[in-house]
């Protein structure tokens, strides 16, 4: 039996994958020192990525909330992206330093971070 995969998961995997590269793109560009720390933490960040745009799918069908759709749910789908993405950035914070994924020399608190 062949293995049909969704033009969904096709465009999760295509955009994580542009993402990543262009990472790698601008590190280079940039003249960054390429470490497995950098390659761990792109690592996490797209595992992570995937992870969370994938619950935000979910909850945008499990509440209804796919265009077209009224005005007030708008502000609703607006307010679980924001949501999302705050909850993604402090994930993959915590899971950072959870690994010690971080330069000890230019590690910043997380008092100065917000």
């Amino acid at each position: 039996m062949r293995l049909k995969i969704s033009a969904y998961w096709w465009c999760q995997l295509g955009g994580w994958l542009f993402y990543s590269l262009a990472m790698v793109f601008f590190a280079f560009v940039f003249e960054q020192k390429y470490t497995n720390i950098f390659y761990s933490r792109l690592a996490i960040g797209v595992f992570a990525g995937i992870f969370f745009t994938h619950l935000l799918r979910l909850l945008i069908i499990r509440f209804k909330m796919r265009p077209p759709t009224e005005k007030q749910r708008w502000f609703q789908l607006a307010l679980l992206i924001l949501t999302i993405c705050v909850i993604y950035n402090m994930a993959n914070s915590a899971i950072v330093e959870w690994f010690k994924l971080y330069d000890p020399i230019k590690k910043i608190s997380f008092e100065k971070r917000f």
